[in-house]
C-alpha cells in the first residue's frame, strides 16, 4: 500500500454513515479516483451542499468503487468524521499540514532547519551521510558505534548492545561460550533439539541427532587431549536415581598414563561398566553376540539365538566337553569316556505299586521314596532289570533310582624284576624299585627318602598306613604307632 497524489481527481458520491464514500460520476474535466490504485492512500477533501466538509486520508478500491475515510486530519466537526447530507463532492487534495513549503522570494531557500519532528514511514533516506550519531536501542537501533569483525552483538536490556569474542561468527565457525536447547522433544520429529540433519524417521524423545550420508566414517567424538594418571574420555547415562558417583553407565577409554587397579583402569584400556545396577548385553530376535579378537576371521566367543556357545568358530556336538589348550591357542571340544556316571530314573507310583521297572547293574542301584534314600533292607534289586519295594507305594509317591555305572578294571602291566609278592615303589624320575618282602605281622615302615621296609612295630616307629580318604583325595600316612596288619 503507497500514498498516491494526482492531479485534478474529482468525483461526486455518496457518504456510507462515517465510514467511506461511495463514487460515481467524475465531475467534468477531472479523473476518477482509479488513477490512485486499488489498495493505494491518498490526501482527500469531501463537502456537501449544506457546509459540511472533511479532509483526511483515504483509502480506495476498485470494488464499489469506494474511497475508506481512513485517518481524519481536520473537518468542520471539530476534527472528527462528518456525517454528511445528501450529495457529496470528493476530491484529492494536498492538505496544509502535511505539506513541505519553500520560500521562493529568493529561489527556493528552505524556510530552515527543523528543530524537532517525529519521521515515520520514510523511505530513500541517505543514511551514509545524512544521518549522524548513535540510534539508541530505545528507537531501533545498537547503540554501538562500532563492532569487531565477526562480534554478534547481544541484547543488554535498553542499554547498548554487547559484544564479546565469545559470541562471534567468522564465516565458517560459530563460537558460542554455552547452549542450551529448549525445544520440546516430547513431540515426534526428526532431528533433535542439537542436530545436523534430518534422521530418515520421526520419533519422541529426541535430544540430539546426526544424520550425513558420506561412504566414509560418520563420527560422534569425545577427546581428552590430557595424559593425566585420572584422565579419560566418557559418555555417562543415567536415569532418575543418578547421580555423580551412583546409577549410571560408563563407556569410555582411559589416557595413555592412567593408573588404578582391575582391568578397568589400565592405561589405554576402552571399557564399558555398570555402576550400582546390572549390565545386560543382549539382542532382541533372532541374533547372536559375538566377540571378536584381534580381527581374527573366526569368534573368539559365539552365542547364537538358542544361548549355544561357540569357541572359535566352533559349536562342538552333543556330548563333547571344552579343553583348554593353554594361554596360545584356543581351547576346543573333545568327546570323552566318563567312568563312575550314574542314570537318575523317576517313578510316581500308583496305589499300591511294588515293582519299577529299570536297568542297573546289581550292587550299584539307589533307591529313594519322596526323597529319603531307603535302606537296602527296604527293597529288593536282584535282577538288574527290576526294583521291588518290600512295603507298597501309595498313590503319588515319587519314587527315584540312581544306577551307577561301573568300569571294569585293566589288567597290570608287567614291570621287570622283583619277586612274587614284592612291593614297587618309585625310586626317581621314571625308576621303579621293589621292597623286599616282610615276615606275617610286620608293617610298613617308612624310612624317609630312602626306601620304605617291613619291620616290627614298636614304640616310636611310625609305619606306612593305606587310608582311603575318598574319590577325590590321595591315600594318607597315618600317625606313628598305627599299621597296616
Amino acid at each position: 500500500m503507497a500514498l498516491i497524489l494526482a492531479d485534478r481527481v474529482q468525483q461526486n458520491g455518496t457518504a456510507n454513515t462515517t465510514v467511506s464514500f461511495t463514487l460515481t460520476s467524475t465531475a467534468t474535466g477531472y479523473q476518477s479516483f482509479a488513477v490512485v490504485g486499488n489498495g493505494n492512500t491518498t490526501y482527500y477533501s469531501a463537502f456537501d451542499a449544506t457546509g459540511n466538509w472533511e479532509v483526511g486520508v483515504g483509502t480506495y478500491s476498485t470494488t464499489g468503487p469506494t474511497l475508506t475515510r481512513t485517518t481524519i486530519l481536520s473537518s468542520s466537526n471539530s476534527g472528527s468524521a462528518v456525517t454528511f447530507s445528501g450529495a457529496v463532492t470528493v476530491f484529492v487534495t494536498y492538505p496544509a499540514g502535511k505539506s513541505v513549503i519553500l520560500n521562493l522570494v529568493d529561489g527556493a531557500t528552505p524556510l530552515g532547519t527543523v528543530a524537532s519532528a517525529t519521521l515515520t514511514n520514510a523511505t530513500g533516506l541517505p543514511l551514509t551521510s545524512g544521518v549522524t550519531g548513535i540510534l539508541p536501542v530505545a528507537n531501533g537501533g545498537t547503540g554501538l558505534s562500532t563492532v569487531t569483525t565477526g562480534y554478534i552483538p547481544y541484547g543488554n536490556g535498553t542499554s547498548a548492545l554487547s559484544t564479546s569474542s565469545a559470541l562471534a561468527y567468522n564465516g565458517a565457525n560459530l563460537t558460542s561460550p554455552a547452549y542450551v536447547a529448549t525445544q520440546n522433544i516430547n513431540t515426534s520429529t526428526s532431528s533433535g533439539a542439537y542436530a545436523i540433519g534430518s534422521l530418515n524417521y520421526s520419533d519422541t524423545g529426541i535430544a540430539a541427532s546426526y544424520s550425513t550420508t558420506t561412504n566414509s566414517y560418520a563420527q560422534v567424538v569425545v577427546e581428552n587431549k590430557s595424559s593425566g594418571t585420572a584422565a579419560s574420555a566418557d559418555f555417562i547415562v543415567s536415569n532418575n536415581l543418578g547421580t555423580a558417583t551412583t546409577y549410571y553407565g560408563d563407556f569410555g577409554m582411559n589416557s595413555s598414563n592412567f593408573t588404578g587397579t582391575s582391568n578397568l583402569n589400565e592405561a589405554n584400556t576402552v571399557y564399558l561398566y555398570a555402576v550400582n545396577t546390572h549390565l545386560a548385553i543382549g539382542t532382541t530376535a533372532s541374533n547372536p553376540i559375538h566377540i571378536v579378537t584381534n580381527s581374527n576371521a573366526n569368534d573368539a566367543m559365539t552365542i547364537d539365538a538358542t544361548n549355544a556357545i561357540a569357541f572359535n568358530g566352533a559349536y562342538g556336538t552333543s556330548g563333547q566337553v571344552l579343553t583348554s589348550a593353554g594361554s596360545g591357542a584356543p581351547p576346543t571340544w573333545s568327546s570323552v569316556s566318563v567312568t563312575g556316571a550314574y542314570t537318575r530314573t523317576s517313578f510316581t507310583a500308583t496305589g499300591g505299586q511294588t515293582t519299577f521297572t529299570v536297568t542297573y547293574t546289581v550292587g550299584y542301584v539307589e533307591v529313594f521314596l519322596n526323597g529319603v534314600l531307603l535302606n537296602a533292607s527296604d527293597y529288593t534289586a536282584s535282577n538288574g532289570t527290576s526294583v521291588v519295594l518290600a512295603t507298597a507305594a501309595a498313590s503319588g509317591d515319587i519314587v527315584e533310582t540312581i544306577a551307577f555305572s561301573v568300569s571294569s578294571v585293566g589288567t597290570a602291566s608287567n614291570i621287570s624284576g622283583g619277586a612274587a609278592s614284592q612291593i614297587v615303589y618309585q625310586t626317581g624320575t621314571n625308576t621303579t624299585g621293589f621292597i623286599p618282602n616282610g615276615t606275617t605281622g610286620q608293617a610298613l615302615i617308612s624310612n624317609g627318602s630312602s626306601a620304605p621296609s617291613f619291620q616290627d612295630i614298636v614304640s616310636g616307629a611310625q609305619a606306612f598306613v593305606t587310608m582311603f580318604n575318598g574319590g577325590s583325595t590321595p591315600p594318607s600316612q597315618a600317625a606313628s604307632g598305627f599299621g597296616l596288619i
